[in-house]
């Protein structure tokens, strides 16, 4: 994927890229001419403050069109697993404490938020999955009844690969009127994404699994819905999440606004976006052997991890 010769023998027998993904050199050539030309603090007057935020206005206008957003629908983080805990307990801070449905196959970022949640009164209920990882949808039928206010789903899973059917899940969600978070850190940039036609409220995402760069995610927030800001405990690690309003768009925990990265990670989707265009149809025949209508997620892992 535009790696020079140089470049790849390190990659080679490379398979991991559930985990991350070596940083295309496209995103690294965008990444460098924004450090030379958007240099400058965007949030200042002066003529290269505001060079620096015309590219960043840029930038998130085509983000989310890319996304199928509106701008202020997109909220970026310092990573995914910000993001899932922003969505969560963001969300639930303005919630009745009540009952958070999630998979029994969730990534460990859900798995800690809904332990923090359960620390403030929640109870949290996971959904079995069948043999091939999927959610039992009967069994969600059954929860989607008080006290239930709020469920998360990871699209992708990141082990195994199922692709949850997102439109079933969210259709039951919408019926109940229950909020629905889709973690979809390993679907972002290698599946189409159309945020308005989809049937969930908060979607997040992470720029390192599609080959863009390290330490930045992004979270889509329905418009109309409110997020409250948190401090939340990792181990010896204190995240401050500042996002009490989605005007914060570019700016991380510590309030420092990095226009390489958010410009990266533009290029990055966009690049991504080019290859599952153009492989569609390819794509489209990697399926589960036992099941035509269910495609597994390892099966586009696999196909990037030859690609790059």
């Amino acid at each position: 994927m535009g790696y020079s010769g140089s470049q790849l023998p390190a990659l080679a027998g490379y398979f991991d890229t559930s985990a991350t993904t070596p940083t295309a050199t496209e995103v690294l050539e965008a990444m460098a001419l924004a450090q030379a030309t958007a240099w400058a603090n965007p949030s200042s007057l002066h003529g290269p403050g505001l060079a620096a935020a015309e590219q960043l206005e840029r930038s998130r206008l085509s983000l989310a069109a890319g996304l199928g957003c509106e701008p202020d629908e997109l909220v970026v983080t310092s990573g995914g697993t910000e993001a899932i805990h922003l969505a969560l307990l963001g969300a639930a801070a303005g919630l009745t404490p009540g009952r958070l449905v999630i998979s029994a196959v969730e990534h460990p970022a859900t798995l800690a938020a809904a332990a923090q949640l359960q620390q403030r009164g929640w109870s949290v209920q996971a959904v079995p999955v069948d043999r091939q990882g999927l959610l039992d949808l009967d069994a969600l039928d059954g929860l989607l009844v008080p006290p239930t206010r709020l469920v998360s789903v990871i699209w992708g899973q990141n082990e195994v690969g199922s692709l949850q059917p997102l439109e079933a899940i969210g259709a039951r969600c919408r019926r109940a009127g229950v909020l629905l978070h889709v973690d979809a850190v390993q679907v972002l940039g290698h599946l189409p994404i159309n945020f308005r036609q989809l049937p969930i409220d908060f979607l997040s995402g992470a720029a390192h699994k599609l080959q863009g760069p390290r330490g930045v995610g992004l979270l889509l927030v329905r418009r109309g819905l409110a997020l409250q800001a948190q401090r939340v405990a990792f181990g010896l690690i204190t995240l401050v999440f500042i996002y009490t309003t989605l005007a914060n768009i570019y700016e991380r925990p510590d309030g420092i606004i990095i226009a390489s990265i958010f410009i990266g990670t533009v290029m990055a989707i966009s690049f991504t976006s080019r290859f599952f265009r153009s492989d569609e149809l390819r794509l489209k025949e990697l399926r589960f052997a036992n099941d035509a209508d269910r495609m597994l997620w390892t099966d586009i892992v696999l196909e990037w991890a030859f690609r790059v």
